[in-house]
């Protein structure tokens, strides 16, 4: 049984917030609202670190036991909770972007709204590399399965933890200096496997009082810094692009471990229902209804964007609610 881990769930509780958030700015809205990219672009410079971070803790939390599988074994496991999620969301998604699209009176809308038809060969590739036309988010999956591979086989037969430093150095390197547009999961995979190894090897430490109050001062003013720079290329950043994502993994951890009676038990929740709300949010209730309200619809910026962030947490737990109570369901999109 997979430990639970009070302080990891809240952090999670968090950082699934903020990537709700993310994707309810909706790239229609925010290219055309500075403050809703500003807002975009504080979310989005720290919540998939810090969720990959907490990944890394809870593999370090949990290698003993993966060490006792053998790796077929574990393979099946990582296959079952993050690939098959990963393919059969992305092909329930596919198959409904294909019909509205052959739909004479959505046909057009779609088109025009950037959601036009693509054909099964390209949308299969794009699924093999990590970069799904219709679902982007799902590359997170991809990643973690890729990450916790590498981890089992590190643990398994190197033993040696010092490898993931080396893996995240080369990664690094490789990111910065080689093209890696060919998908967001390779692109993002080789960038963030830092914040994976931090996991590792901070899954067991105590975040001190002060440290965490003024690691959460200093995110803010490294993103004050980042937002006065005008947004440029977050990435090519490189001291922002650590710091600022070091900072709200410290601060966050740190609320994360503080008593149990301040924590809200509800952050708890949403951390253990992390991954249906992740799935079930894209695109559907984030960039597609975003961009209809917008730019169909005619809503204003902000009253778009708190209409998805409504939407994207009621309706997600709404088809979570429903699909649990079958078997299949939830084996396909690893609903516990």
């Amino acid at each position: 049984m997979k430990k639970r881990v009070e302080w990891i769930d809240i952090a999670r509780g968090i950082g699934i917030i903020m990537a709700m958030l993310i994707h309810s700015c909706t790239s229609v809205i925010r290219n055309q609202d500075y403050g809703v990219n500003l807002f975009y672009a504080f979310t989005s410079t720290s919540s998939m670190p810090l969720m990959i971070f907490l990944s890394g803790c809870s593999v370090k939390l949990n290698s003993k036991r993966y060490m006792e599988m053998s790796l077929k074994d574990f393979a099946k496991k990582k296959l079952l909770s993050f690939m098959l999620p990963y393919f059969s969301y992305s092909a329930i998604v596919y198959i409904i972007f294909v019909i509205t699209n052959f739909l004479p009176f959505t046909g057009p809308m779609m088109k025009n709204l950037g959601y036009g038809n693509i054909s099964f060969l390209r949308f299969l590739i794009g699924l093999i590399i990590g970069n799904n036309h219709f679902s982007i988010h799902v590359w997170f999956l991809y990643v973690l399965f890729i990450y916790e591979m590498i981890a089992y086989l590190i643990f398994k037969y190197v033993k040696r933890d010092y490898v993931f430093i080396i893996i995240s150095v080369a990664a690094y390197f490789i990111e910065i200096n080689v093209d890696t547009s060919i998908s967001m999961a390779w692109m993002s995979g080789l960038l963030y496997f830092m914040f994976f190894t931090l996991g590792i090897y901070m899954y067991r430490k105590r975040i001190n009082k002060w440290v965490g109050i003024a690691c959460f001062f200093l995110w803010m003013i490294a993103y004050g810094i980042y937002a006065f720079m005008g947004l440029n290329d977050f990435y090519r950043n490189y001291i922002l692009a650590l710091a600022i994502p070091l900072f709200a993994i410290t601060s966050i951890s740190w609320y994360g471990q503080m008593k149990k009676k301040k924590s809200p038990v509800q952050l708890r929740w949403l951390g253990r229902k992390s991954m249906s709300l992740y799935l079930f949010q894209q695109p559907f209730f984030g960039s597609a209804l975003g961009t209809i309200l917008y730019k169909v619809v005619g809503f204003p910026a902000w009253p778009s964007v708190i209409i998805c962030i409504i939407a994207s947490f009621v309706l997600p737990l709404v088809i979570r609610a429903i699909l649990v109570r079958y078997r299949i369901c939830r084996v396909l999109f690893n609903i516990r």
